[in-house]
């Protein structure tokens, strides 16, 4: 087999994902990749993490993570800390592309603790039924939308704070709706962790924890 230049081995990964291959070059691909672990590496990049990365998130990076560890098991020791230490500087980058250090970011995502009981308190007493959003659900899409699953019996109160105790949206729910969606404006909903309650009459009904671009959150788990 003649050897490729790096330039010939980029363009031969970009006809590989693009289904382009003939029938030489699909041979010649999997034989670099069956013999040439930094050639099959390469492949390993473009085709999971770069995309994940640059589609804002959509794919958790925690299983990118997972699969990544996986693929390079046989790799030796110096090459997964190369891999990983890059994963570490794409992750830091795209924080920093969204005005953040990392210890920002980790106190953006940082729970509050007695919302943490208080989560588990109304899970058990709570008489509300509501189908959606699940708890820590990933509301990414600048809104939430709660479906009660009946016509609501009473008025009731919705506010979402930050996990800074910051009431960023009071919105009051007339009894008779069945569903209500509220906008989540990126200029006060960026990446973190937040939190919605239910009130009814004074009273604290329900309260659950949502999050903005959770595949950051899980990401940080490697810092």
């Amino acid at each position: 087999m003649f050897t490729l230049t790096d330039n010939q081995k980029i363009e031969l990964i970009e006809k590989h994902l693009s289904n382009k291959l003939s029938i030489k070059e699909q041979e010649l691909f999997q034989q670099l990749l069956e013999s040439d672990k930094d050639f099959a590496m390469a492949v390993l990049f473009q085709k999971d993490l770069i995309p994940s990365i640059a589609v804002n998130g959509r794919q958790s990076l925690k299983l990118q993570f997972e699969e990544l560890e996986k693929a390079i098991a046989a790799t030796n020791t110096k090459s997964q800390e190369t891999v990983f230490e890059t994963i570490k500087q794409n992750i830091e980058a795209e924080i920093q592309q969204l005005g953040y250090t990392i210890d920002q970011m980790i106190q953006l995502f940082r729970p509050v603790p007695n919302y943490t009981t208080a989560i588990a308190a109304t899970t058990r007493g709570s008489s509300l039924s509501i189908l959606s959003p699940e708890n820590e659900a990933d509301l990414s899409e600048g809104f939430i939308r709660f479906d009660f699953g009946q016509a609501l019996k009473k008025d009731i109160e919705i506010l979402i704070e930050d996990n800074q105790y910051d009431v960023l949206i009071e919105e009051e729910i007339s009894a008779g709706h069945s569903e209500a969606t509220l906008p989540l404006p990126t200029p006060n909903f960026k990446a973190g962790r937040y939190y919605w309650k239910i009130i009814e009459g004074d009273e604290l009904v329900m309260i659950r924890t949502f999050f903005v671009r959770k595949d950051l959150m899980e990401g940080l788990s490697r810092f």
